[in-house]
Protein backbone atom coordinates (compact mmCIF):
# COMPACT_ATOMS: atom_id res chain seq x y z
CA UNK A 1 0.00 0.00 0.00
CA UNK A 2 1.50 3.92 -1.03
CA UNK A 3 1.33 6.28 1.43
CA UNK A 4 -1.08 8.31 2.51
CA UNK A 5 0.16 12.27 2.38
CA UNK A 6 -0.41 13.80 6.21
CA UNK A 7 -1.74 17.24 6.60
CA UNK A 8 -2.45 18.93 9.56
CA UNK A 9 -4.48 22.01 9.72
CA UNK A 10 -3.59 25.03 10.82
CA UNK A 11 -5.50 24.90 13.57
CA UNK A 12 -3.61 21.60 14.75
CA UNK A 13 0.05 23.07 14.56
CA UNK A 14 -1.61 25.74 16.63
CA UNK A 15 -3.10 23.59 19.46
CA UNK A 16 0.37 21.74 19.47
CA UNK A 17 1.99 24.53 19.94
CA UNK A 18 0.16 25.91 22.35
CA UNK A 19 0.34 22.60 24.71
CA UNK A 20 4.21 23.29 24.06
CA UNK A 21 3.50 26.47 25.52
CA UNK A 22 1.62 25.26 28.21
CA UNK A 23 4.08 23.24 29.20
CA UNK A 24 7.09 25.90 29.30
CA UNK A 25 4.74 28.22 31.22
CA UNK A 26 4.52 25.45 34.09
CA UNK A 27 8.52 25.16 34.09
CA UNK A 28 8.69 21.82 32.60
CA UNK A 29 9.42 22.60 28.66
CA UNK A 30 10.75 18.93 28.44
CA UNK A 31 7.32 16.98 29.06
CA UNK A 32 5.51 19.21 26.58
CA UNK A 33 8.42 18.34 23.52
CA UNK A 34 8.14 14.67 24.77
CA UNK A 35 4.34 14.72 24.24
CA UNK A 36 4.76 16.81 21.29
CA UNK A 37 7.69 14.30 19.74
CA UNK A 38 5.45 11.61 20.27
CA UNK A 39 2.62 12.66 19.28
CA UNK A 40 3.83 13.57 15.83
CA UNK A 41 5.32 10.23 15.49
CA UNK A 42 2.21 8.67 15.99
CA UNK A 43 0.46 10.95 13.27
CA UNK A 44 3.57 10.18 11.00
CA UNK A 45 2.94 6.29 11.43
CA UNK A 46 -0.57 7.39 9.57
CA UNK A 47 1.50 7.46 6.20
CA UNK A 48 2.47 3.94 6.75
CA UNK A 49 -0.86 2.73 8.16
CA UNK A 50 -3.74 4.79 7.38
CA UNK A 51 -6.12 1.98 8.95
CA UNK A 52 -4.75 1.80 12.73
CA UNK A 53 -6.16 2.94 15.34
CA UNK A 54 -10.23 2.33 16.73
CA UNK A 55 -13.31 3.09 14.75
CA UNK A 56 -15.33 5.54 16.40
CA UNK A 57 -18.58 3.96 16.81
CA UNK A 58 -20.63 6.96 15.89
CA UNK A 59 -18.81 7.44 12.73
CA UNK A 60 -19.94 6.22 9.23
CA UNK A 61 -16.35 6.93 7.74
CA UNK A 62 -12.89 6.43 8.40
CA UNK A 63 -11.98 9.74 6.37
CA UNK A 64 -11.21 12.67 8.31
CA UNK A 65 -11.33 15.11 5.12
CA UNK A 66 -14.21 17.27 4.51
Amino acid sequence: MPKVAIRLAESAVANIEAIGDWYADQGVPEVGDQLIRETVTRVEGLADHPKMGRIVPSSTSRSCAS
